[in-house]
């Protein structure tokens, strides 16, 4: 697995692998090694990863953060609500038998921004003003490209309904419309 250039695995359940994870360091990095493109002026330019067709988009969203943490970096998932946290958290907690993904539930409308631990979970009616550089799992139908700080990298994981798909969409033109890169994914069949 190693070796693959490919960028995607060859095992079942393929996942593109949107981050340069280091598998041989046996601890969290501290530099996301995940690099957005830059602009001509030299500040990142945010990017965008639509994943869509997902079954299980808790299940998936905790495969996608513990790239993300393996990367390097800090993830910020995003829930459509109180629910679908509550679901995450239980799966992050139980998601390997020989692995912990340390995470906490931060509610922002009532405490800044934590430092610690690598991935957040929350939920809200507005978003919130998280730093730029934590990774979002975007499991909402909010668009980030309007949140307060615009973060650097959004990975956006969309089921496999009409209306879910719809949406999607309109969330495609308004990232593309707010000068983000662009990234698909179709993971039917695959996740």
């Amino acid at each position: 697995m190693a070796g693959n250039n490919t960028g995607y695995l060859k095992t079942p359940n393929t996942l593109p692998k949107p981050f340069a994870a280091n598998p041989a360091a046996g601890h969290r990095q501290t530099i996301c090694r995940l690099q957005p493109p830059r602009h001509f002026s030299g500040s990142p330019m945010p990017t965008v990863t639509f994943y869509t067709h997902v079954t299980d988009l808790e299940t998936f969203a905790c495969r996608l953060a513990k790239r993300a943490v393996e990367a390097g970096c800090r993830v910020l998932a995003w829930c459509g609500g109180a629910e679908q946290l509550a679901t995450l958290d239980r799966q992050l907690w139980a998601f390997e038998a020989e692995s912990f993904l340390p995470h906490e539930i931060w509610l922002p409308e009532e405490n800044p921004c934590p430092t610690e631990p690598p991935i957040l979970l929350a939920e809200g009616e507005t978003l919130p003003a998280a730093d730029s550089s934590l990774v979002v799992l975007n499991l909402s139908a909010d668009l980030w490209s309007d949140a307060p700080n615009t973060p650097e990298r959004v990975l956006e994981i969309v089921g496999r309904s009409e209306p879910q798909l719809a949406a999607a969409r309109r969330r495609f033109a308004a990232y593309r419309n707010g000068g983000f890169k662009i990234e698909h994914h179709n993971m039917q069949g695959k996740a």
